[in-house]
């Protein structure tokens, strides 16, 4: 892994990740439990989904059209899973960090929603220092890994390619 690198750089590598390989984690961690075609239905049936804004509402109506996630960001598609999957919680529950040693596959999710959070969603300076970066990075590839494991076909491991670029 390039070293000693311009903090923006690293904030940079740090979100490419985040929104191009762990935004298609999630999306095919929700494809395997509720096709496009019927989360539109299963969202309508679910007392437990959080009030969702109308542009949400449009994307989810047009899953079924599209027959596919696409248009879905990190965050509506944590709210599907989290809402809409059969996923028991991670250790510590949803919204905290997970613990290292909880590697389910709902930990990673929410370790994504954590990272999501963290590097960009409410972060005020575009920068991330080397040994930030460092612990980050190694952590998006470990989930990357795992969800490699549990989805033959996928090739999540592109996080390793990106960290060069």
């Amino acid at each position: 892994m390039a070293t000693n690198l311009d903090p923006h750089t690293n904030f940079s590598r740090a979100c490419r990740a985040i929104v191009d390989l762990n935004t298609d984690i999630l999306r095919d961690e929700l494809d395997s439990h509720v096709t496009p075609s019927d989360i539109a239905s299963k969202a309508n049936a679910c007392t437990k989904l959080p009030s969702l804004r109308p542009e949400q509402w449009i994307v989810i109506n047009n899953a079924a059209t599209k027959g596919s996630y696409e248009d879905f960001d990190s965050s509506l598609l944590y709210i599907m899973i989290r809402n809409l999957c059969s996923l028991p919680p991670p250790k510590l529950g949803w919204n905290k960090k997970p613990l290292g040693t909880d590697l389910s596959v709902a930990a990673d999710v929410e370790r994504i929603r954590y990272y999501r959070n963290e590097v960009y969603g409410h972060t005020t300076r575009a920068e991330i220092s080397d040994s930030e970066f460092r612990i980050i990075w190694l952590d998006l590839e470990k989930i990357s890994e795992r969800f490699d494991k549990n989805r033959p076909g996928k090739n999540y491991k592109k996080a390793k390619r990106l960290k060069d670029e």
